[in-house]
C-alpha cells in the first residue's frame, strides 16, 4: 500500500472518528489495550539550519508528511502495574526525499511494589529519530538516524512516612547509521544513590549521588596522541527541591556539581556547578505562567574545547479557556560558551552562540478519544564563528485518534 494512499485512509479515519465514533469503538480510560493513529503535517522554511542566502541544491525548506499507528498497554494486577506502548512512524519529505524514514518506538514498564516500604519499577525502551543538522557543520549535514536502547531498574524503601531512599540503575546506548557519526555511538551505565524527604503538604527536599561511565566502542585512542578521549567517567552530586507555598505557586529547583574525567586524555577532564530554578505561577483555575532559568555544562568534542557552557531563560504562560481547548505560547534565550581550553591549539578561539526562541501551540479535544495540535515556531540563532548563523521558522499541524 502507498503512503499517500495510507495518508488517505488515516485521514477518513481521523475525521469518521470525530464525528462519527461510536461508544463501543472509542477508546475508554478502562481498557487494558487501545490503539490510536494520526497524521502529521509539517513545514520548515530552513530545514537544515542554513545561513541566510545559503542553500543545499538549490533547496532550502521542505514540508514533512508523517502518518503513525500504535497500541497501548495499561494493566494492574494487584499492587503491581504493567504498561506497554509500541508505535510504528512514516516520515516523507517532499524536497529531501533522501530523509525519508520509518521509525519504530516502544516502551515497556513494571511499576512495582513488595509490602508497604518497597516500590520501584522496571523498564526498557527503544526508539529510532532522524537527528536535526543545528549542532553540526556543513559536511555533516547528512541523513543520520539515531537509534536509543535504554533499561533501567529502580528501588524505593520507605524508612519513615516522610522519608524513603532512593536507587537507579540505567544502561543506555545509541548508535549512529552515518559513518560521519559513527565515532559518537555511546554505551553508557549510570548508578545512583540518594534519599528523599517528603511532607503530607507535597513540599520535598533530596540529595542525589550519582556516578556514569561512558564508553565509545567505534573509536581507537593512541595515549598521548589522540585528542579524543574513548571513555570518561562522570559523577554527580545533586539537590533537588520541590515547594508548594501558600497561595497559587510552584517552585522547582535543582543544584548540582558535575565533574567529568577522562582517563587517556585528561586535557578534557571539566568540572563545574550546574542547576535550574522553575517557578510556576497559577494565575486562575484556567491560567498559569511558567519561568525557568538554568545552567547546564556538557562535553562538547572539538581540538581547541572540551565543553560547552549552556545558560537559558524560558517564559511559557498557558491558557486553557475551556477542558477542551488549551493555548500556550513562550520565549526563550540560550547562550552557549564553547570552553576548556584542551591545549592541542594554541590560542584557540572561543566560540558563543545566541539562540533566541518563540513559539505558539494549541490543542484541541471535541472528544476524550480524538485531538488537534496546530504549532508554529520561529528561532534565530548568532554565532561568532562563520557559518553557523540561521533563522527557521517550523510549524505543523496533527490529527490523532484512538479507540
Amino acid at each position: 500500500m502507498s503512503s499517500a494512499r495510507l495518508w488517505r485512509i488515516l485521514v477518513v479515519f481521523l475525521v469518521s472518528s470525530a464525528l462519527h465514533g461510536s461508544r463501543d469503538a472509542r477508546a475508554d480510560e478502562g481498557d487494558v489495550v487501545n490503539f490510536f493513529a494520526g497524521v502529521r503535517y509539517a513545514y520548515d522554511n530552513n530545514l537544515l539550519r542554513l545561513p541566510d542566502g545559503v542553500s543545499f541544491l538549490g533547496e532550502r525548506s521542505d514540508s514533512i508528511t508523517s502518518v503513525f499507528a500504535g497500541t497501548t498497554f495499561d494493566k494492574t494486577v494487584s499492587r503491581q502495574r504493567f504498561r506497554g506502548d509500541l508505535a510504528y512512524y512514516s516520515n516523507r519529505y517532499a524536497n529531501f526525499t533522501g530523509l525519508n524514514y520509518q521509525a519504530p518506538t516502544g516502551k515497556a514498564s513494571w511499576s512495582w511494589q513488595a509490602g508497604n516500604r518497597w516500590s520501584g519499577q522496571a523498564a526498557v525502551e527503544y526508539s529510532e529519530s532522524l537527528t536535526d543538522f543545528r549542532d553540526y557543520g556543513p559536511l555533516f549535514r547528512t541523513r543520520n538516524i539515531m537509534t536509543t536502547r535504554q533499561a533501567s531498574v529502580s528501588a524505593n524503601y520507605l524508612v519513615h512516612p516522610d522519608w524513603s531512599m532512593v536507587g537507579q540503575l540505567v544502561s543506555r546506548g545509541t548508535k549512529n547509521d552515518s559513518e560521519f557519526r559513527r565515532s559518537l555511538d555511546l554505551d553508557r551505565n549510570t548508578c545512583e544513590l540518594g534519599f528523599q524527604h517528603a511532607r503530607p503538604s507535597g513540599n520535598r527536599l533530596g540529595v542525589t549521588i550519582r556516578r556514569a561511565k561512558g564508553t565509545y566502542p567505534n573509536r581507537v585512542v593512541d595515549p598521548g596522541v589522540s585528542t579524543i578521549d574513548n571513555r570518561f567517567e562522570q559523577d554527580d552530586l545533586e539537590t533537588r527541591m520541590l515547594w508548594l507555598p501558600a497561595g497559587h505557586g510552584r517552585f522547582d529547583a535543582r543544584a548540582a556539581f558535575t565533574r567529568r574525567t577522562h582517563p587517556n586524555v585528561p586535557q578534557r577532564d571539566f568540572a563545574g556547578p550546574t542547576g535550574r530554578l522553575s517557578y510556576d505561577w497559577f494565575v486562575s483555575v484556567k491560567s498559569s505562567v511558567n519561568v525557568t532559568a538554568g545552567r547546564d555544562i556538557s562535553e562538547y568534542e572539538q581540538v581547541g574545547t572540551s565543553y560547552v557552557d549552556r545558560r537559558n531563560l524560558r517564559v511559557a504562560p498557558t491558557w486553557n479557556p475551556s477542558v477542551k481547548l488549551s493555548l500556550q505560547a513562550g520565549l526563550e534565550y540560550q547562550r552557549l560558551k564553547f570552553s576548556g581550553e584542551t591545549g592541542f591549539v594554541a590560542n584557540a578561539s572561543r566560540r558563543e552562540d545566541k539562540i533566541q526562541t518563540a513559539f505558539v501551540t494549541a490543542t484541541y479535544a471535541p472528544v476524550r478519544y480524538f485531538q488537534v495540535m496546530v504549532n508554529l515556531q520561529h528561532d534565530r540563532r548568532t554565532s561568532n564563528e562563520f557559518g553557523l548563523d540561521y533563522e527557521a521558522t517550523y510549524g505543523h499541524i496533527s490529527a490523532q485518534g484512538s479507540f
